[in-house]
């Protein structure tokens, strides 16, 4: 930004700002401190055009031309303004998201914590363990000494209707260190998507990746599991590759934290970490990257737009 000269009123240094508006020119005026205006152009290249237009308006500042274009410019300011906010509102970097409470505790995400928080706190709680396992398990079984029993087929509670159990394993968790994580990666991850997105896209990208977690795991390894973290691969695949292709919907995650997300799935998928629930996990992470790339109209990784 470069100085180009001085105007001697403030009106008048604010209708020329307006007018080189109308011809592409982004400037700033400010008070000199001795009665006049200064003039400062923003882009470099357009120095010396914006001099010659200064030199102009001072040999007839009240030529109509100036007034007329002083109205549009301001118009254009306006709606640059509001392209701003609307890109502010839309960017959640998620460097700064740890740090951000404000932006992370929108009211699903802030509701999904609570009830997560409350339910595993109750499966902890002297005779109530059994009755929630029962209850927000994908499908009822029964725990005696090492062995693991259940006569039903998988889902086959949900075929008669319960339907809840579709989505509420993810409300289960096992250790204070489970629930610590996988709440952390929620509020980060589910607080951005909601304040980019709004509270029921938020509310869809839940019930999705539940539901293709759940069902993928009840088949792959049985009822007895549970836990948030398959929702939250599903939002960090698609936070991560909308954050990477959008130019609208920016996110960004630090590259060091994906990459132990991934880590982490990896050397559960492997065996290295043993007890995960790793089909909830794959369900959440695959239908997050295709959610994605029918939102981006994209292949990931590739220049194939459809």
């Amino acid at each position: 930004m470069r100085q180009i000269g001085f105007i001697d009123t403030e009106s008048q240094a604010r209708v020329f700002r307006s007018y080189l508006l109308t011809l592409g020119m982004h400037s700033d005026v400010e008070s000199a401190g001795d009665k006049r205006w200064s003039v400062w152009v923003h882009e470099e290249t357009r120095l010396e055009d914006g001099r010659i237009e200064l030199e102009k308006y001072l040999a007839d500042p009240k030529n109509p031309r100036y007034q007329a274009a002083a109205a549009l410019g301001q118009e254009i300011e306006k709606t640059e303004k509001k392209e701003v906010k609307r890109f502010k509102n839309r960017h959640v970097d998620m460097r700064t998201q740890w740090h951000k409470s404000q932006m992370m505790g929108g009211k699903l995400t802030l509701i999904l914590i609570f009830i997560s928080v409350a339910v595993t706190a109750l499966m902890y709680m002297p005779g109530w363990g059994q009755v929630i396992r029962q209850w927000f398990s994908i499908m009822g079984y029964q725990v005696e000494g090492n062995m693991m029993y259940y006569s039903k087929r998988p889902l086959d509670e949900v075929l008669h209707g319960q339907i809840w159990r579709l989505i509420t394993p993810i409300f289960l968790h096992f250790g204070i260190m489970h629930i610590l994580f996988n709440m952390l990666w929620l509020k980060a991850l589910g607080g951005a998507v909601e304040a980019v997105e709004g509270t029921w896209r938020l509310a869809l990208h839940v019930l999705v990746y539940a539901l293709a977690g759940n069902v993928l795991q009840v088949f792959i390894a049985g009822p007895t599991f549970g836990g948030m973290s398959g929702v939250n691969y599903g939002l960090l695949a698609y936070v991560w590759l909308v954050g990477k292709y959008s130019n609208e919907q920016r996110y960004y995650i630090d590259p060091l934290n994906l990459g132990l997300m991934m880590v982490w799935f990896f050397a559960c998928l492997f065996g290295l970490i043993p007890n995960i629930a790793n089909g909830a996990h794959a369900g959440g992470l695959v239908l997050g990257a295709i959610w994605a790339t029918v939102h981006l109209r994209r292949i990931p990784f590739t220049n194939f737009r459809f």
